[in-house]
């Protein structure tokens, strides 16, 4: 195995969704297997030089969180967002980088949505147990029971 086929059967296997986008044109590149997977895509031919946000996101415009002049100034972003196409919340990285002399956006994505949904459920019990201690500090502070 050379040394590209081993950087190529990597870049396919990780358990990441993982794309490759031209900075100028917005075009994807290259996408790992486990991004055709999530996205519900057969083949190549389906999302190859093809507009990114309608293909990843599933919209007809830019996508919200889209940052492309942070990604420039910074050099690379962060952020959690919802992929409304493959019903997931992602944590998604982007890193500028260079292929061939043109800037291209590297993206890796870990789908958060497990964790997304644990943190939900947290915030709600913390707000339910928040109103029981308020409920609790009234009965306690009030001397006539009555007014309580």
């Amino acid at each position: 195995m050379t040394k590209e086929q081993l950087k190529e059967l990597i870049l396919d296997e990780i358990d990441e969704m993982l794309f490759i986008i031209d900075f100028e044109t917005d075009r994807i590149l290259h996408m790992n297997h486990k991004s055709m997977e999530i996205l519900g895509l057969q083949s190549e031919s389906e999302w190859k030089d093809k507009i990114c946000f309608g293909i990843i996101c599933g919209c007809d415009d830019y996508c919200e969180n889209c940052s492309k002049e942070k990604i420039l100034e910074q050099g690379s972003l962060a952020f959690e967002c919802y992929n409304t196409k493959a019903n997931i919340h992602l944590y998604k990285k982007f890193k500028l980088i260079t292929i061939e002399g043109r800037k291209a956006l590297l993206c890796i994505a870990m789908d958060i949505s497990q964790i997304h949904d644990a943190s939900l459920k947290l915030e709600k019990r913390l707000e339910l147990e928040q109103t029981i201690m308020s409920c609790l500090r009234t009965l306690y502070e009030v001397e006539d029971m009555g007014l309580a």
